[in-house]
């Protein structure tokens, strides 16, 4: 079911491991670790409908993709008619570690607790 953006907790997100990020058909669909211990299945997919007008620091671009191989969530939440997230980028050889604020419009989001996906499928579900 897709919900309105001012139904994102900030807090929710925040130290999650993103595992995949992408732009696919109006989605922009995150596959995302928790590091709670919920009893629940330990990943999420956190698609926006309608993700659009998308910024990196502040500048527009063409999409968003995983920067790194370790991103971590610093916040994700809502902001007017859209989204504003932080995510923390690290890579291990060499060792870096960088910050990017992006923004994006969204008409919506949904939450569902899944597995990882398959190697090669499509992310996106059905509305």
């Amino acid at each position: 079911m897709i919900q309105p953006l001012d139904q994102i907790s900030p807090d929710r997100f925040h130290e999650a491991t993103v595992v995949s990020l992408e732009i696919n058909e109006g989605y922009l669909i995150m596959y995302l670790e928790s590091h709670e211990d919920t009893g629940r299945l330990p990943y999420a997919r956190l698609e926006f409908l309608g993700a659009a007008d998308v910024h990196r620091d502040g500048f527009p671009v063409g999409t968003m993709r995983e920067e790194a191989e370790d991103g971590e969530v610093l916040f994700i939440e809502p902001e007017g008619r859209g989204v504003s997230m932080v995510i923390i980028w690290n890579t291990y050889e060499p060792r870096r570690t960088w910050t990017v604020g992006y923004t994006f419009m969204a008409a919506g989001f949904r939450l569902v607790e899944s597995r990882l996906p398959e190697e090669g499928s499509s992310h996106r579900t059905s509305p």
